[in-house]
């Protein structure tokens, strides 16, 4: 009995803290890829700078802030992410279409993109 007793004891703060979890909190986008689909690219940036703050390695992270900056115009800012992301070793990432990719091929691709829009002008 004083064993069972134990168990309960060991348990109960766990199921207080489950209860008092919301059972379908709003799923985390910590790349922010919708902010950034739906043009709330201030928000996106401030949560993407704020990533990085914590010491966030993400590959994603650095990319979808490049993103940002290359939208708002400051493509040195996003050139120098984009570098960072080559710099580290290459991983392969789900992208929020449910795609594969790796981070240097965006990367690339994002620099590559930025340099062809650079020479139109």
């Amino acid at each position: 009995m004083l064993r069972i007793a134990a168990v309960l004891l060991a348990i109960a703060p766990l199921a207080a803290a489950q209860a008092a979890t919301p059972w379908m909190a709003p799923p985390v986008d910590p790349y922010q890829a919708a902010a950034i689909r739906h043009g709330q690219l201030d928000t996106a940036e401030a949560r993407l700078k704020k990533e990085i703050a914590r010491g966030s390695t993400m590959p994603e992270v650095r990319i979808n802030l490049a993103k940002v900056y290359r939208a708002t115009g400051r493509n040195d800012a996003a050139a120098a992410l984009y570098h960072e992301v080559l710099a580290a070793p290459d991983v392969e990432l789900v992208l929020s279409n449910g795609s594969v990719a790796n981070a240097h091929a965006l990367a690339t691709n994002g620099l590559a993109r930025q340099s062809a829009l650079a020479s139109r002008r």
